[in-house]
């Protein structure tokens, strides 16, 4: 079978030990699509699923993403952020974290466990519409301010070849489906190579086979 994944886009791994940070910062990135593509959005709502929490912010057991939930109550990490970043010919989903080196292993996986949870076993029955509201917001947000506005249409360029109006980009929001994310999960973020990057006290930074791995399937 053909590999999937960012390996001959990027470099798969880099590790850099330095045991003078207290912390383990660590990155992981999936394949996803370019600016322009039809999936633009669909992966922007999943980003938004799988969420961000930080430890000084609080809110990590109300929070509306599982996995910030999961990570706050299990004391698992100090803070994750998940992004999407599209470019021309490719775009990079993925979670940034720091977390002490105890926990290391046990954070990667539950942020791994997390991009196929959502395909394999199906979103709640609230996680799309709270997200569409989050992304919403945002949309809306970001009118108040004439820098961000004219941001947003160089944005909206990029994303779609052309000028759409806030009404448009809320109404192609509210388009997506639960079989859009489950689709594009299966299309891009099952079985592939990621990309892995950690700097600090990396001692126990899982092997990346077994990163690969929980790309497909899940620890006993």
């Amino acid at each position: 079978q053909e590999s999937r994944g960012l390996g001959d886009v990027y470099k798969r791994q880099v590790i850099i030990r330095d045991d003078t940070l207290p912390d383990v910062h660590f990155a992981v990135a999936l394949p996803a699509v370019p600016w322009g593509h039809p999936d633009y959005l669909p992966f922007l709502l999943f980003r938004t699923i799988i969420g961000d929490w930080d430890i000084d912010l609080g809110s990590g057991n109300n929070s509306s993403s599982r996995l910030a939930e999961l990570i706050a109550t299990e004391h698992l990490a100090q803070s994750f952020k998940t992004f999407y970043t599209p470019y021309q010919s490719v775009g990079l989903l993925g979670t940034y974290l720091q977390t002490d080196s105890k926990h290391l292993e046990d954070s990667v996986y539950e942020v791994m466990y997390e991009y196929q949870r959502i395909g394999k076993k199906g979103l709640a029955s609230a996680e799309l519409s709270t997200a569409k509201a989050i992304l919403r917001s945002a949309v809306l947000r970001r009118l108040d301010n004439s820098f961000h506005v004219a941001e947003d249409l160089g944005r909206s360029l990029l994303a779609t070849g052309a000028v759409q109006s806030s009404s448009r980009i809320l109404q192609h929001i509210d388009e997506v489906t639960e079989n859009d994310i489950y689709r594009i999960q299966d299309e891009y973020l099952y079985d592939t190579d990621p990309a892995v990057v950690a700097i600090g006290p990396v001692a126990n930074v899982p092997d990346y086979n077994t990163i690969r791995g929980w790309t497909y399937w899940n620890r006993i």
